[in-house]
C-alpha cells in the first residue's frame, strides 16, 4: 500500500522555506536555530534560506549550526543561503573564515 508504483509522482517539494532572525544568535538560542533548521530540511524545500538582516550577533556555535545546515542540505539537494547579514554577523563570519562557504544574497527574493 505505501510503496510507489511506476509512474506514480512524487510530492511536489516546497519552493522556499524562509527563516528570520531577529535578534542575536548566541549560545542560548542556538538550540532554537538547529531545530528550526532540521524542521526546514524536513520540508525538503528547493531553497532554505536565513535571514540575518536582524540578527545583532553570531556565536560560534550559531556558525556551527549554519554550517551543519550548509553540509546537510547540500546532500539533500536543497539549496542553502544566508541572506543580508547584518555587519556583526558578516563580521564574525568572516573571522571565523567561513564567510565564503556560504551563498549570502542580498536581493529580498532570495
Amino acid at each position: 500500500m505505501g510503496e510507489r508504483q511506476p509512474g506514480d509522482t512524487l510530492p511536489s517539494r516546497v519552493p522556499l522555506v524562509e527563516i528570520e532572525v531577529a535578534d542575536a544568535l548566541d549560545t542560548d538560542s542556538v538550540g532554537r536555530l538547529a531545530d528550526l533548521l532540521d524542521q526546514a530540511l524536513e520540508l525538503r524545500p528547493q531553497v532554505c534560506l536565513v535571514d540575518l538582516a536582524g540578527c545583532s550577533a553570531l556565536s560560534a556555535a550559531a556558525i556551527n549550526a549554519l554550517m551543519a545546515m550548509h553540509l546537510r542540505s547540500g546532500r539533500a539537494g536543497v539549496r542553502f543561503a544566508l541572506r543580508s547579514p547584518s555587519e556583526k554577523a558578516r563580521r564574525n563570519l568572516r573571522l571565523a573564515r567561513v564567510e565564503r562557504v556560504f551563498e549570502i544574497v542580498t536581493d529580498p527574493d532570495g
